[in-house]
């Protein structure tokens, strides 16, 4: 049995990811502050191992108790891989420097960047014990590494999940933890709720809304199940530098 965690599994490519893994050997465990019912009847119906873990992940407390709630739930048969995806993300809140409200910025960190952190840290630390491979998949953004106005604390966040990945990474071969990858990857252009929010904020703002609004004109986003589609090859490859900032064009 495989067991995948997935953060921001309500929507977009959490969502997507959810779909693209539930299946009867893979026991797929869903965070996120609402339930999606659409994914939760359909397995249901199925018969497929969902469950679901209602949590707000800007509350540290309760990030840090998800993943050893999980862990505790694996019998005598060891996983054959273990997998945590962490989609959870805000663009919030956005706008230049010194006009950004102090607690929203804090929340957002909260869930772009110490969530993924917390998670990871537990994570590894609840299923290294039982000897199967582990598979990290950080969602980052191409605002990682370019300069995207108005998207400043967004931005920031992703580098620093970027940055995280590398040491986590390391952290892992020293400690000798055995077949453990940790990534950080750019999705690309998706066609997700972030894209509607980047097209329809005010340029005072989001000085560069009109080139959001073009690239859904000229085709340009993926869909979530493409990409989710993408994704999954990673359970299975060992060919790619764990660690290291990746591009979905990279898979």
């Amino acid at each position: 049995m495989q067991y995948h965690v997935i953060s921001g599994a309500s929507r977009g490519v959490g969502a997507a990811l959810v779909e693209q893994l539930l299946t009867p050997t893979a026991s797929v465990f869903g965070i996120s502050r609402t339930t999606p019912d659409r994914l939760v009847d359909r397995a249901r119906s199925q018969g497929l191992p969902l469950h679901w873990l209602p949590a707000d992940l800007r509350d540290p407390s309760g990030a840090d108790s998800l993943i050893d709630s999980i862990a505790a739930t694996v019998g005598d048969r060891p996983p054959e891989i273990a997998a945590l995806w962490v989609a959870a993300a805000t663009l919030d809140p956005i706008g230049p420097v010194g006009t950004l409200d102090s607690a929203a910025v804090d929340a957002a960190l909260r869930l772009n960047l110490a969530a993924a952190i917390t998670l990871t840290q537990r994570f590894v630390a609840g299923f290294a014990g039982f000897g199967c491979p582990l598979r990290v998949v950080l969602l980052s953004s191409g605002a990682s590494e370019r300069v995207m106005p108005g998207l400043s604390v967004y931005s920031a966040a992703k580098a620093g999940l970027n940055a995280f990945a590398r040491s986590a990474q390391d952290e892992a071969v020293r400690s000798g933890l055995g077949d453990v990858a940790i990534y950080s990857i750019s999705p690309g252009l998706v066609d997700t709720g972030m894209q509607e929010t980047l097209r329809t904020r005010g340029t005072d703002r989001l000085p560069e809304r009109d080139q959001y609004r073009s690239w859904r004109a000229d085709g340009r986003l993926a869909s979530p199940a493409a990409v989710a589609a993408r994704l999954a090859t990673l359970v299975n490859r060992d060919d790619l530098p764990a660690g290291r900032y990746l591009h979905i064009d990279d898979l």
